[in-house]
């Protein structure tokens, strides 16, 4: 399992809503429109975010984030993600990734 988003793929996103650990946020940085997970959050409106394939993630503040993204579009398919399950996937795909990568550091 790796990136949920693919180039052509559109989303549907919840605007405001709360992010918790595992969801795909869409935020404002530098001026560009970006996806990437919640990986933890902070007291304080701090938010870990990481793009799926990618090892390293960053800080961002909470009021930079747009929404939640609840449903995906990929080839006229409309796929719900908004639950606990996608999100705990998500999580697990951020752990496998990184845990592959140390790996192949190491070998």
């Amino acid at each position: 399992m790796f990136p949920v988003l693919s180039e052509g793929d559109s989303i549907i996103y919840k605007y405001d809503a709360e992010p918790r650990i595992g969801d795909l946020i869409v935020f404002l940085r530098d001026g560009f429109l970006q996806i990437h997970r919640v990986i933890f959050t902070l007291p304080g409106g701090k938010i870990f975010q990481k793009a799926d394939n990618r090892l390293r993630g960053s800080w961002i503040k909470k009021n930079q984030v747009l929404g939640i993204v609840s449903h995906i579009i990929q080839d006229n398919k409309t796929t719900t993600i908004y639950n606990r399950t996608e999100r705990y996937k998500g999580i697990l795909t951020c752990l496998f990734i990184f845990s592959k990568r140390m790996l192949d550091k190491l070998i």
